[in-house]
């Protein structure tokens, strides 16, 4: 996803990097998964079928998906 310009290969490790860009703009108590939670709760206010929710997360089911609470609040419970 991210390619190091130096170098040309995949970065894989940009903790460091995300924290340095969350200080710079002030952000505080938030974390990298908070982002996966942002797509995930905007894909479903847009209408996103709860499978490809669950396909998109890489949930084995989508009783796993349900179970997360802001997710499940967000559906209606639309099956």
């Amino acid at each position: 996803m991210f390619i190091n310009p130096k170098t040309g290969t995949r970065l894989t490790e940009f903790k460091r990097s995300f924290a340095t860009a969350l200080k710079k703009a002030k952000i505080r108590d938030f974390r990298f998964h908070d982002l996966r939670h942002t797509f995930t709760s905007q894909l479903i206010m847009k209408g996103a079928d709860l499978k490809t929710v669950q396909e998109l997360l890489g949930h084995r089911t989508l009783a796993m998906t349900l179970s997360i609470p802001t997710y499940h609040r967000l559906t209606k419970r639309k099956l």
